[in-house]
């Protein structure tokens, strides 16, 4: 009776062309097409934006994609740019605003935003274009880089302002605010459409923060303690 050969262990299966060791070049390459598919996700939702179409806008051939992301891990790394980019700004928005009235801090705390969204619209754009396609699994996974921001910036209003009402209470708030920040600036051609407004103009600017001012402050209030103004 022969002996058995000794079985030869079998190697690990990996996804094809897959490159997960991160290097300079593998980072940089990563970088170059999350750029592209960020421009692209601009123009069009998810489930209309092709790894072709991506790969034309970054003018490089479509398989250097399929190496690296598949499309629903290249939308996340895109939502989690964006989100991440929201997240760096916040703290700055409400630098020096504790010590002032509700009224005048959120009047400040928007002009900021504003400035920042109205130079970066791209940010939102993203938001509003694909927030109606969050209706799959590779979508949601994706947007749970942006609630993740909402509950983050829920606790930073927390610590910073001294809000005293749940994080329940201040994400509601926050969470409002910042959808129709994404609403009027994400989808400002529209509204200037309505409004007959020129969307990039100072009148459009004014009127997103005169609209949010008028819904959000008197909620604002009752989220400090009593006898704190802020």
């Amino acid at each position: 009776m022969k002996p058995k050969k000794a079985s030869t262990p079998r190697p690990t299966a990996k996804r094809p062309g897959r490159l997960p060791e991160s290097t300079p070049k593998s980072d940089a390459t990563r970088e170059m097409i999350v750029a592209a598919a960020r421009k692209v996700f601009v123009r069009y939702p998810y489930h209309k934006a092709s790894i072709r179409t991506i790969a034309a806008e970054g003018g490089f051939h479509f398989s250097l994609i399929n190496h690296y992301f598949t499309k629903s891990e290249l939308f996340g790394a895109v939502v989690a740019q964006v989100s991440q980019e929201m997240l760096d700004n916040f703290t700055s928005w409400l630098k020096g605003i504790s010590v002032m009235s509700p009224e005048d801090g959120f009047s400040l705390f928007l002009d900021r935003a504003l400035d920042h969204f109205f130079k970066h619209p791209d940010v939102l754009r993203i938001l509003m274009k694909n927030a109606g396609e969050a209706d799959s699994e590779e979508t949601t996974r994706a947007f749970d880089h942006f609630t993740k921001y909402v509950f983050t910036g829920g606790g930073i209003l927390i610590n910073e302002l001294r809000m005293a009402k749940s994080v329940d209470n201040i994400v509601v708030w926050f969470y409002g605010v910042l959808n129709l920040l994404i609403n009027f600036v994400g989808a400002a051609h529209y509204h200037c459409q309505v409004l007959n407004m020129d969307p990039n103009g100072p009148d459009f600017r004014k009127w997103v923060k005169n609209c949010l001012m008028y819904l959000f402050t008197p909620t604002l209030k009752e989220l400090f303690p009593a006898g704190q103004s802020a």
